[in-house]
């Protein structure tokens, strides 16, 4: 999930077409640098673990979908 969001940080910063002078200190300052490094640690994770917890993880994540879609479900 990390690498998800680190990579949507980058994308959200292109579609905001700021100016520096619109950008707050850090996000002058380290603009690429913290998104990247996010993404790098993430994939570095991913390949550290294990088949069984990878499985794990992403067997957690498809059961949770439905879940969430049906407790999200407005009143009918």
């Amino acid at each position: 999930m990390y690498l998800a969001t680190s990579a949507a940080v980058l994308t959200l910063r292109e579609r905001k077409n700021l100016t520096d002078s619109e950008r707050t200190y850090l996000e002058r300052r380290t603009c690429p640098i913290i998104p990247v490094a996010g993404i790098i640690l993430s994939a570095i994770l991913m390949f550290e673990c294990g088949i069984n917890t990878i499985t794990f993880g992403v067997t957690s994540i498809l059961i949770g979908i439905p879940i969430y879609v049906l407790m999200h479900r407005g009143p009918r």
